[in-house]
């Protein structure tokens, strides 16, 4: 039977590791414990053959010359500059509010201010557009949520306001003007 060099170690550890000498029978009746010099001994030809390796000796290797045309050397790379930290993005921007009267009565060949009021949450400077969506034609003047329309005909008219903050238009508030003809 034939041992594997795990089973061989394992054996002649223990056998180390019992100590002992090989003179003799002790005087309980045991065979004494097994040294390893004797272990090696009697199971030598159990043992696989040495692997002998061949001399290396190791010589220095020239550098190859390169046959390559000469080339200035690239600089050396430098590291990237560091990023700044980067920033929050900004928080969304809150559309402007805008509110007219619902209706408004006024007396024609008269000049009549409509009013509206206009808030940003964001406090950006606004911008008004006013537009007549119907009726006769209708005089008006300013560009400020202030108003000023001077009708010259009798009946209704529909008109819008816009507030832009430059980055958002507020909803489109409609106000219904009657023009009368006598005092009301």
């Amino acid at each position: 039977m034939k041992f594997s060099i795990w089973q061989w170690l394992n054996a002649a550890s223990i056998a180390l590791c019992a100590g002992g000498s090989a003179t003799g029978w002790a005087d309980d009746g045991k065979p004494p414990p097994l040294t390893a010099e004797a272990f090696i001994a009697e199971n030598h030809a159990l043992l696989p053959e040495p692997v002998r390796m061949p001399r290396m000796s190791i010589k220095p290797v020239a550098p190859l010359r390169d046959a390559s045309p000469r080339v200035a050397p690239r600089p050396a790379k430098t590291a990237p500059a560091p990023r700044p930290a980067e920033k929050a993005p900004p928080p969304p921007n809150n559309r402007p509010l805008v509110t007219l009267p619902d209706n408004l009565t006024v007396e024609i060949g008269k000049e009549n201010r409509l009013s509206a009021s206009a808030t940003d949450l964001d406090a950006d400077e606004l911008t008004y557009r006013w537009r007549q969506l119907s009726g006769a034609a209708l005089p008006m003047r300013g560009d400020d949520k202030d108003l000023l329309i001077m009708p010259l005909v009798e009946g209704v008219y529909i008109l819008e306001l816009i507030a832009s903050d430059g980055k958002n238009d507020s909803e489109p508030a409609v106000c219904a003007v009657t023009a009368l003809a006598e005092d009301f």
